[in-house]
């Protein structure tokens, strides 16, 4: 488990026209729940498995006390700035490993793995407001709320080898794959 707590302030300022053209003052808080489990066996002196899975979630939530604008815009609406609007971010990954490992002689061995990681991402918003040049009004163009945000998925294959032709001197080589989708 994990969290933690970050207060931010930003601001810019005309120096020109000695004005403040925005301000955002957020606090932000984050938690990370993680779970493992795995194994590991091995039935001959030569070979051994072993797998694991993680289920992570890391939620974070920010608290917008000072959201401002300047009024020298009228297509800018105060309080909906970038990235105020957002309030909260949930992030839910699965993992799964397994590795296989084979001690060829006593100066190979070599490792299959694979990994499988699952990531979702929701993120929860205020609702948008766009401004309407035509008719001069501000119009809500999304009413915000919790949304699927993305979604990440990854194969990962690997094979390494530790070649040890004297006591003291080894060579290792690694190769990895990653087939991602987003």
């Amino acid at each position: 488990m994990q969290q933690e707590d970050i207060n931010q302030y930003e601001n810019e300022v005309d120096s020109e026209a000695g004005m403040t053209i925005f301000e955002r003052r957020t606090e932000a808080s984050s938690d990370l729940k993680e779970t493992r489990g795995g194994f590991s066996v091995s039935p001959w002196t030569a070979i051994s498995l072993s797998g694991q899975f993680t289920h992570r979630v890391r939620e974070s939530d920010y608290d917008h006390l000072v959201d401002t604008n300047a009024a020298s815009s009228p297509f800018i609406l105060p309080g909906n700035g970038y990235s105020a609007f957002i309030r909260s971010r949930e992030l839910k990954t699965d993992e799964f490993q397994a590795k296989l490992a084979w001690r060829v002689n006593r100066w190979l061995k070599t490792t299959v793995t694979y990994q499988l990681v699952a990531t979702d991402y929701h993120t929860t918003t205020d609702p948008a407001a766009n401004f309407d040049p035509v008719t001069m009004t501000f119009t809500n163009v999304s009413p915000g709320g919790e949304i699927f945000a993305g979604n990440y998925d990854a194969h990962v294959y690997g094979f390494n080898a530790v070649l040890t032709p004297w006591q003291r001197l080894y060579f290792s080589g690694a190769f990895s794959y990653r087939d991602t989708r987003w």
